[in-house]
């Protein structure tokens, strides 16, 4: 004997579910990856970490379904958040590994990137990789992708993006003689570069900029 209507309907209600936690789940993975860091720390302590991480939450509507249509598909409504950079100063040591401020508002600069910020670093990385370390690794280009950024509670926030021979040097300021900064390796670098890329995609799969 074969199913009921009534349970045939809710085999269906049960595999639209699944497939919505499914999308829910694979777009939650898109929009918000792990976060991307490097430390770099050093005997002196005046070490300094980097995360790069993307975190756009999505809002989730569902339409109003029609008497006797079935469960409706839940679509993304809209998308918070951003792309964002934090660096942190090397504050201490604890059972002999670095520490680093991540928790200590004055030990930490956080910038929120765009996709002007980002497409510009990554054009500076693209057409200048002829003059990196693939052709000469001790000579240095000294060239630099400036970017500046209006903070909401007044003043700027400056980054330099310096290529060198070796890697790059991340300089993030704010205010008169404070800043912190950062070299990262060129396999570092690349490792940033893949992580800007996708952040670009989602960014613009999303219509935010």
């Amino acid at each position: 004997m074969g199913k009921t209507v009534e349970e045939r309907t809710q085999d269906y209600v049960k595999q639209i579910g699944r497939a919505v936690r499914a999308t829910q789940l694979q777009t939650g993975l898109m929009l918000t990856p792990e976060s991307l860091k490097v430390y770099k720390p050093n005997k002196s302590g005046s070490g300094a970490a980097i995360k790069f991480d993307l975190r756009l939450v999505p809002k989730w509507g569902r339409p109003k379904s029609k008497p006797g249509t079935g469960p409706t598909i839940p679509f993304v409504e809209s998308v918070g958040g951003g792309m964002f950079m934090e660096l942190a100063r090397q504050v201490g040591e604890k059972d002999g590994n670095a520490v680093f401020g991540w928790q200590s508002s004055d030990q930490v600069i956080v910038v929120k990137l765009g996709l002007p910020d980002l497409s510009a670093i990554l054009c500076g990385i693209e057409c200048r990789w002829s003059k990196r370390a693939l052709v000469n690794p001790k000579k240095n280009t000294n060239d630099t992708v400036g970017l500046f950024h209006q903070t909401p509670g007044g003043g700027t926030k400056a980054i330099d993006y310096k290529l060198v021979g070796d890697g790059a040097i991340i300089r993030v300021s704010q205010g008169k003689g404070d800043y912190i900064s950062i070299k990262l390796s060129l396999a570092e670098e690349l490792q940033m570069r893949l992580y800007f890329e996708h952040a670009m995609k989602m960014l613009m799969l999303t219509g935010m900029r």
